[in-house]
């Protein structure tokens, strides 16, 4: 089955419409093209199992490293697939392990595309029997997995404004208008040692944040802005991070969300 839905200058909407019309057993890849960027979405079997965004490159060991089930790594660079392999080949991590960070980027990044679909128009591609060269999470039928990306949203939304009440942070305008989540890429904070008790992402992210945006302490930590945003707002909720000012960076594409600003 070959298919393709051709950009419209005034319809949006046209991810949402491709996922929901493909067959209940369709395998391969749905293409979408934004004016800067590509995102694939990978289905088997009309279920999705990994989301690709051009520009953006999950660092996993990174995440695992976090979660304090690695031990640091010297470099700085990001992990490549390959280092991910040797990672499970080494016996250092599991596939399951490495399966549940490639769900929670697979999510982020269906709902970036999403969040994309329903503010520009984009053109849509189905590439049938295409399959990713890079880790996948287990599939999950789309229904589902549209219900955890609008879970995943309503909680970012009321982790911004936990935190937009606390320093009275103002979104920054964009030329289609306010992005609710750009604040979170241009605020630099101070971040105290935190009680060796916390959890390793707490401890994780109070590290990162010390001078950098969530954004980029996101990406250094592995967390997609979701989880960034969360665990920021209880460092804030407890006192352990502060913001001290503004600075005008842009987010870059250090987490998913970015999509499609990465290039």
């Amino acid at each position: 089955m070959a298919f393709t839905w051709k950009r419209s200058k005034v319809q949006t909407g046209l991810a949402a419409d491709a996922l929901d019309s493909l067959d209940r057993d369709w395998t391969g890849a749905l293409v979408i093209d934004s004016d800067h960027s590509t995102a694939r979405i990978f289905l088997y079997e009309g279920d999705v199992y990994a989301v690709e965004l051009g520009g953006f490159h999950p660092d996993v060991l990174a995440r695992l490293v976090s979660a304090g089930r690695l031990a640091p790594r010297g470099s700085a660079s990001g992990s490549s697939h390959q280092d991910v392999l040797l990672a499970v080949e080494s016996g250092e991590c599991t596939p399951e392990e490495i399966a549940v960070v490639h769900s929670e980027f697979m999510l982020a990044g269906l709902g970036a595309v999403l969040v994309a679909d329903q503010q520009q128009t984009l053109t849509i591609e189905a590439d049938e029997g295409a399959t990713t060269a890079q880790g996948c999470a287990l599939p999950i039928a789309i229904a589902s997995a549209k219900e955890a990306v609008n879970q995943r949203g309503s909680r970012m939304a009321a982790d911004a404004r936990s935190l937009i009440d606390r320093f009275v942070v103002l979104p920054k305008r964009n030329a289609e208008g306010v992005d609710p989540f750009a604040w979170t890429g241009d605020v630099q904070w101070t971040a105290p040692t935190i009680d060796e008790a916390a959890g390793p992402e707490l401890r994780a992210m109070a590290g990162a944040l010390d001078s950098r945006s969530i954004d980029a302490a996101a990406g250094r930590c592995g967390f997609t802005r979701a989880e960034a945003l969360h665990l920021t707002a209880v460092l804030a909720a407890r006192n352990e991070v502060s913001a001290t000012e503004v600075m005008v960076t842009p987010h870059g594409c250090a987490v998913p969300e970015a999509w499609p600003g990465c290039s």
